[in-house]
């Protein structure tokens, strides 16, 4: 397939998506408006996409500033299909992992007022296509499949966050920003289609979100 082409022209006006509609209701896949790349953004065609307690909790309306209809997961792999205005071109086709974690705000040691995750409030990665600034992205390491590289980044958020409180106890300083997420779900975790011509899958993770 010439991923090129989705540059100036969409391939798919929709696309498939796991949206949830009400509180304590099953989510349903659905036919909803595929996404187009603004400024600074990009649309990843997701390969894999990895299920978090977090969605749950959100399913179940045990989350802050829930917002629906939305579709639901932090976590997913793919490929850049499109880039929009100032996003270089040389993100075209490559193969990467969506980092979940948005506005963390200037210090390391806490989270800004402004902080979000993917999948609440933001559309998320059960989907075909995701819309997301390229700020954001991380290439893909070649000797991780799709579906282990989906099941890293939200990990590494927790990981973060555990780290921090551990420091405050310790009287320890900051630490490095990026935190080197555990490969979790690696062994033993279940893959799950979704149905459309992404040929995306869902890769049953576990831990909570903070």
């Amino acid at each position: 397939m010439l991923l090129y082409q989705f540059k100036t022209t969409q391939l798919y006006i929709s696309m498939k998506a796991v949206v949830l509609q009400e509180i304590n209701k099953t989510v349903s896949v659905e036919e909803v408006e595929t996404p187009q790349a603004g400024a600074g953004e990009v649309i990843v065609q997701l390969k894999a996409a990895a299920l978090n307690h977090r969605d749950v909790f959100v399913q179940q309306g045990k989350y802050p500033g829930i917002k629906l209809p939305v579709i639901l997961g932090s976590d997913g792999s793919g490929i850049v299909s499109e880039v929009g205005e100032g996003v270089s071109e040389e993100w075209l086709g490559k193969e990467v992992i969506v980092n979940p974690s948005q506005n963390w705000g200037p210090d390391d040691r806490f989270y800004s007022k402004n902080f979000k995750i993917l999948g609440m409030p933001d559309n998320g990665t059960f989907a075909e296509y995701l819309k997301v600034e390229a700020k954001y992205l991380t290439p893909k390491p070649a000797h991780l499949s799709f579906e282990e590289a989906a099941a890293l980044p939200l990990g590494g958020v927790v990981r973060r966050s555990i780290r921090h409180r551990q420091d405050r106890r310790q009287g320890e300083g900051a630490y490095p920003r990026r935190c080197a997420p555990a490969p979790l779900a690696r062994h033993g975790a279940r893959t799950h289609p979704l149905p459309g011509p992404a040929g995306a899958h869902l890769l049953g993770g576990s831990g909570p979100a903070p």
